[in-house]
């Protein structure tokens, strides 16, 4: 017992000494302007010596003292948690929710260190299992996560779920410590099953770091299986430790010496992934946005000034119907009828929202399938510099009795080789927000949130000097023809009048269901209205 209560503190003095500040490390990237996080850059100047100090506080007994050193550490990791929490809300793929799930798991392992330089018997486990379980959640909650995202990054979403199943199966884990033991048993093979998969994706990856991390992880995973599954087969033994001592000299010596130690190293030189926010608007609504939002300013032709500021690689502007160009270049002078058609189970909800936007003046969707004469008014005017983006125009969208449909602020904006749409519907405290992709088809355009990037939708929170971008389970469509489009479908066609000159479908999708779509008909019109 004394080789392990030994062991464990050495363990746990080089987690907090070594591998966290690691881990800070190599998730400490910059964003596309080149700035660092408050929250991580004060982590990873604060690493060192708050892990120095929970170091010492394992070679002291558990108490007052012990946990006095302990708490700054704890302090750390909870910053690193929102951390976790704004990458989570940012959204993205799969790799980047691991590593962000780490950071947000990392503070309940801290706590779990706290108790045990306390001394506090956290869920009646004694002493000594309060320390295995500190560092249990500390290589597979914080480590394993940071370590299997970065390596999952562009590498497919069969290698993005092993990286969202190593997240997941520390919480059932620790679900399985409070209940049954068949819950328990269950849950560690269910980490084990995910942690021989990271094992896999580390040991075929490039790195020979990250390779040699994987064997280790391969090694103590088949451990942890094999205790998982004792009574029914052979069990590890060392010497004269019996066979749980002995699996947790090995798999705590491997898992923090090789595993976690080589992984982060490997990870802290691949870089860090790029964490940031498209370019957002500053807009901030009231509880009434209405169609007097924007203030008077000069008219703008269109949502762009030109399509090429939308041209990227799958985009040949050159190709595109003049029709369309037209409608995107010059939007303030065309009419425009809307058509809605809700699925079912989405319609009583409509009816509600219905309510609140038009009390809002804000997202006042259409919700009943009307005969197709009501018109929509439309006029795009200049936006002023405290939107924050670059040359920003409002499309204010009407009803026939003068109601908004749609306020918006119109910018466009590149990261990398691509071009996107990026729109800005003004709400209560903040903003909802629609980044877009233009691809071609055909002869027309198709306008996309679901096509990875900078691409999609999201709740922009503005509260004083903090935003906050919440990403949301939308997505949506907007596909435009030229009315003369072999592709327009047919009822569709048969629905715009004689005179329109572009027609176009617009889907929405909520958790993946698509809930409405909408169809609309545009021609140029002079008098700016049907």
């Amino acid at each position: 017992m004394t080789v392990l209560i030994d062991g464990l503190a050495l363990l746990l003095g080089w987690i907090v000494a070594v591998t966290a500040p690691l881990a800070i490390a190599a998730i400490d990237g910059r964003d596309r302007h080149g700035r660092r996080s408050p929250l991580v850059r004060a982590a990873r100047a604060a690493a060192i010596p708050t892990g120095v100090l929970a170091a010492i506080a394992l070679a002291l007994p558990a108490g007052a003292a012990a946990l006095a050193l302990t708490v700054p550490y704890a302090l750390v990791t909870v910053g690193l948690g929102v951390e976790g929490l704004r990458r989570i809300a940012l959204g993205g793929r799969a790799a980047a929710i691991a590593t962000a799930g780490g950071l947000v798991l990392w503070p309940g392992a801290a706590l779990w260190l706290c108790a045990h330089r306390a001394g506090v018997a956290l869920l009646d486990y004694p002493p000594l299992w309060v320390g295995l379980t500190a560092a249990h959640f500390h290589v597979a909650g914080a480590f394993l996560p940071i370590i299997i995202g970065r390596a999952a990054h562009d590498r497919g979403r069969a290698i993005g779920a092993i990286a969202i199943a190593c997240v997941i199966s520390v919480p059932l884990t620790a679900a399985g410590i409070a209940g049954p033991r068949w819950l328990e048993t269950a849950d560690a093979i269910g980490m084990a099953g995910a942690g021989l998969g990271a094992a896999l994706v580390l040991i075929v990856s490039r790195r020979w770091l990250a390779r040699g991390a994987g064997a280790a992880l391969a090694v103590t995973m088949t451990l942890a299986l094999g205790y998982a599954l004792r009574g029914h087969g052979p069990t590890l033994s060392i010497g004269a430790l019996d066979p749980l001592s002995s699996m947790l000299v090995v798999h705590g010596a491997l898992n923090v010496g090789a595993f976690a130690t080589l992984g982060l190293i490997a990870t802290a030189q691949a870089g860090a992934l790029a964490c940031d926010p498209p370019p957002l608007s500053r807009l901030r609504g009231g509880w009434h946005i209405g169609p007097d939002f924007f203030p008077p300013r000069a008219p703008a032709p269109g949502l762009v000034d030109s399509l090429d500021d939308l041209a990227h690689a799958e985009l040949d502007v050159a190709a595109v119907a003049p029709a369309v160009r037209q409608f995107y270049e010059h939007t303030g002078a065309h009419a425009m009828r809307v058509r809605p058609h809700w699925r079912r189970g989405f319609r009583l909800g409509a009816r509600v929202w219905h309510r609140v936007a038009r009390a809002m003046g804000q997202l006042d969707l259409p919700i009943r399938a009307e005969a197709g004469t009501e018109g929509i008014t439309s006029r795009v005017v200049t936006v002023g510099a405290d939107d924050g983006r670059h040359q920003v125009r409002a499309w204010i969208r009407q009803f026939a009795d003068g109601r908004a449909m749609y306020v918006a602020a119109y910018a466009t904006h590149r990261h990398r080789d691509r071009a996107y749409m990026n729109i800005a519907f003004p709400l209560i405290g903040g903003s909802f927000t629609s980044i877009l992709r233009m691809d071609r088809r055909g002869a027309g355009v198709i306008v996309s949130t679901r096509v990875g990037g900078d691409a999609g939708i999201y709740y922009v929170l503005r509260a004083g000097p903090v935003t906050l971008p919440i990403r949301l389970p939308l997505a949506e469509t907007i596909e435009v023809w030229p009315v003369d489009d072999a592709a327009v479908p047919a009822p569709l066609r048969a629905w715009a009048p004689a005179e329109a000159t572009t027609v176009a479908r617009h889907r929405v999708w909520l958790f993946g269901i698509e809930f409405v779509a909408l169809d609309y008909a545009m021609w140029r019109s002079s008098a700016h209205s049907t």
